[in-house]
Order: C-alpha cells, then structure tokens, then sequence
C-alpha cells in the first residue's frame, strides 16, 4: 500500500513483501508444474512471456524474423530440457529474460562471424538498443507530443542506460536481476541507472512517466539503500 504523509509517499513494506511471497509462491509451483512435463503448464509459459520475451529482443535487433526464429529454438530448448533445468527459480520472467538473451547474442555474434569483413565480437557495442514511441506508457492523458518528447529523451541516453531504463521500468526486473541478466556486477547497474536518472530528473515528462520511483531510486542511491 502507498501512504502519504506531510506530501510524502511512502510504501507499506509488509504488504509489499506479502505480495511478493505470494507472487514467488505461484510461479515456485508453475515451474514445478513445467519441469515435471505438464503440458498446460509450459502453454502458459509460453503465452505469458513470449510476447515481452519478443518485444525485448525486438529491442536489441530490429529483424522480426530472427527475433522469431530465435524464441522458436528457445522455446523448444526449455522443453526439451525441462528436466536438467535449476528447480529453485524464484523468478520466471528474470530467468528466461536472462536465458533468451544469452541465445540471441549468441546467434548474432554467429551472424556477425559470418558476415564478410569478419569483425571481432565488441561486447561493448553488440546492438544500439532502441526504446520506441509504442513502449511508452505515461498516463491515459498523455498526448502525442509527450510521447516524442520522452522517446526523444531516452533515445539521447546511452544503450545500456536504455537498456536499464527497459528492463527497471518497463518489465519491472530488480537490481539484481538486472546484473544477471546483462551479466555485469550490481554495482555497476546501480551506478549506470543512478546516471540515467539524474540525466532525464529534469523533464516534467519523465517524471510524468516514472513517477514516484524516479524519486525513491535516487534517494535510495543516495542513502547507500542499493
């Protein structure tokens, strides 16, 4: 639950951890269901996170038909290895944001090496990452205009602080998730967000959007609360 107190939000940590133990509950027993070979229970893997799976590999390679391909073969690897996967996933989204995108960078460093001038595989310059006009949600009353103007806004950003921006506010992942899934340290995602958000703080449109977190990250960063 939210409170506000002398202009102050505050969040209700109780509830929030309540949440979340039944949240971790309910896909503990959905991974559970899937590994032991339920049918139903991979249908609903599927629907529920191929279409945040493909729009978050759209962002890192605009070609539909590779991003398809790619969560086809990724799909079919996860239930063919059902069984030899980790039993203890707290986190489905998290896991299979972090399993697809290790596949996908895999195919395209395989394109990349095949591609005539054969250039090494920069780590640091594997894909611009985009943030579109259609991934941006303010409000219900937000007009065009905002729109491009926080698209414009987070196009200045550098990628990985695109990056960051897609994975925290967008698909909701936690710091730590968010290290694991870039496979950098979570200090480094602290400090790379920290940046970012200190960056758009000034845009009334930004703030608009991310409203509350904007502010609670910042001060938490700032408290050592990271």
């Amino acid at each position: 639950m939210l409170h506000h107190q002398a202009g102050e939000f505050a969040l209700d940590p109780d509830e929030n951890r309540y949440q979340m133990a039944i949240k971790t509950k309910e896909e503990e027993a959905l991974w559970d269901a899937f590994r032991a070979g339920e049918k139903q229970a991979f249908s609903r893997l599927f629907f529920e996170y191929y279409e945040p799976l493909y729009h978050y590999g759209h962002r890192i390679n605009p070609d539909p038909s590779l991003i398809k391909d790619v969560l086809q073969d990724f799909f079919l690897q996860l239930y063919e290895n059902r069984a030899g996967l980790s039993p203890s996933i707290r986190n489905i989204k998290a896991y299979l944001l972090i399993s697809f995108r290790r596949r996908l960078l895999q195919e395209l460093q395989k394109q990349r090496q095949k591609s005539s001038t054969m250039e090494a595989f920069d780590p640091d310059d594997r894909y611009p990452f985009s943030i579109g006009i259609e991934d941006i949600i303010i409000a219900k009353e937000s007009d065009q205009q905002n729109e491009q103007l926080l698209s414009q806004l987070l196009a200045e950003l550098p990628p990985r602080q695109r990056e960051l921006i897609y994975l925290k506010y967008y698909l909701g992942l936690s710091l730590p998730e968010m290290a694991e899934t870039l496979e950098i340290s979570y200090q480094v995602v602290a400090n790379h967000l920290h940046r970012a958000l200190k960056k758009l703080q000034g845009s009334e449109t930004i703030r608009q959007f991310l409203k509350l977190d904007l502010w609670l990250l910042l001060g938490l960063y700032t408290l050592g609360g990271w």
